[in-house]
C-alpha cells in the first residue's frame, strides 16, 4: 500500500484544517459583524429619528426581526461570550435581571435594551415608553 510523505500529509491536513476553521469560525464571526453593524444602521436611520407611533408600528416587523437576530446572539455561547469581551456593551441585552419586572413584549425585549443602551442617552425612557406601546 502506497503512502503519501509525512511532509505532504501534513501540507493536506494543514488546509484541510485552515477550511474548517475559516469556514466555521471566522465566517461566523463576520456575520455577528455584519448584524451588529445592520442593526445599529436601521436603529440609527428608523428608529432613533423618528417619532411617530404610526412609523413605529409600520417598522414593527424590523424591529422583531433584529430581536431574533439578539435572541440568536444570545443563545450561541460561543457568539456571546466573544461579544463579552468585543462589545461589551451589548451584554446587557443579555442580561435576565434587566427584564424582571418589565411591560414590554417578548417580540421586542432584547432590541428595547439595545436602544436604550446605544441610543441618545437623554431619550431612554422614550424609547422604552415606544417599545410597551408597541404590543
Amino acid at each position: 500500500m502506497d503512502v503519501l510523505p509525512i511532509v505532504i500529509l501534513n501540507e493536506i491536513w494543514n488546509i484541510y484544517w485552515y477550511d474548517i476553521f475559516k469556514t466555521s469560525i471566522i465566517e461566523e464571526i463576520q456575520h455577528l459583524n455584519r448584524t451588529l453593524k445592520k442593526i445599529n444602521s436601521f436603529m440609527t436611520s428608523h428608529f432613533y429619528k423618528n417619532t411617530s407611533k404610526v412609523y413605529d408600528k409600520q417598522i414593527s416587523y424590523h424591529l422583531n426581526y433584529y430581536n431574533e437576530e439578539l435572541r440568536k446572539i444570545r443563545d450561541n455561547k460561543g457568539l456571546s461570550l466573544l461579544c463579552k469581551y468585543n462589545h461589551s456593551k451589548i451584554n446587557y441585552c443579555f442580561n435576565d435581571s434587566v427584564y424582571g419586572n418589565s411591560n414590554i413584549n417578548d417580540d421586542y425585549k432584547f432590541i428595547a435594551i439595545y436602544s436604550i443602551i446605544y441610543g441618545i442617552p437623554n431619550m431612554r425612557y422614550h424609547y422604552w415608553d415606544r417599545f410597551k406601546k408597541l404590543q
